[in-house]
Parts: C-alpha cells; sequence; structure tokens
C-alpha cells in the first residue's frame, strides 16, 4: 500500500529541487559567496516548511481515515483517541451530541476531531500541495 501523503511530498520535494537546480545554473558550483540567488535560498526555506507541514497534515488525515475505515468499532481505536472523543462530546453544549456516535457517527466524531486540531495548528495558513 503506498500513502498519497508521501506521494504529495515527493512532488513537493521535487519543485524545491527545481530550486536547487537553478540556484545551481546561476551561481555554478564552485566556492565563495553566492549572488544573485538569496530569494531562491528564502523560496527554499519557506517551501521546504511548507512541504513538511503539508505532509504532516496529509498523514494525520491519512492515518484517521485507515483507522475510521478499519476499525470494526470504536473500541478498536487507540485509548488516547477514544478519549478525545469522549472529552469532545462532554464539552458540547448541544443536549443531543452523544447520538452523533451512534451507529458509524463516531467515524465523523474522529474525522472532525483531526480536521480541528489540524486547523487549530495551521490556522488559515493554505499549505504547498505542488503544482496539481
Amino acid at each position: 500500500m503506498t500513502s498519497a501523503a508521501y506521494d504529495r511530498l515527493q512532488v513537493n520535494l521535487d519543485e524545491i529541487k527545481s530550486l536547487s537546480d537553478l540556484h545551481f545554473a546561476i551561481s555554478g558550483g564552485n566556492r565563495g559567496r553566492k549572488y544573485y540567488v538569496a530569494m531562491l535560498n528564502k523560496a527554499s526555506v519557506v517551501m521546504i516548511c511548507a512541504a513538511w507541514e503539508a505532509f504532516c497534515e496529509d498523514l494525520i488525515t491519512e492515518a484517521v481515515g485507515l483507522l475510521t475505515t478499519h476499525c470494526v468499532d470504536y473500541n478498536h481505536l487507540p485509548l488516547l483517541l477514544k478519549k478525545s472523543v469522549a472529552r469532545a462530546v462532554k464539552e458540547d453544549k448541544h443536549d443531543l451530541s452523544p447520538w452523533d456516535l451512534a451507529g458509524i457517527g463516531w467515524t465523523r466524531k474522529v474525522k472532525a476531531l483531526a480536521t480541528a486540531a489540524i486547523e487549530a495548528k495551521t490556522g488559515n495558513f493554505k499549505h504547498h500541495r505542488g503544482a496539481s
């Protein structure tokens, strides 16, 4: 089984490699101070950080998707994840929120918690998804 998160990371790393190739084409491979490439260096650092963040987010989303697809029921989830779902239901002000877990509702709740956790860490930051 391949990881879509890993595949997207590879696409992003290929784009970063293109910046590196451009850097080499402009400045050459000789030792010493390089001129006219400061922006390429900065762009590379930003793209590396964005690619790593996107990979982590994609990996979390992918892992949660696998968990919710392959777990027969909530009892097979990791304990910390079950506690997070329970805490979210307890904190929900809506009186009927526990019913959201009925049937396969727990899968939607787990996915929603993962999405909320990612958004809480990244805010509105639009991460780099490659050339697509």
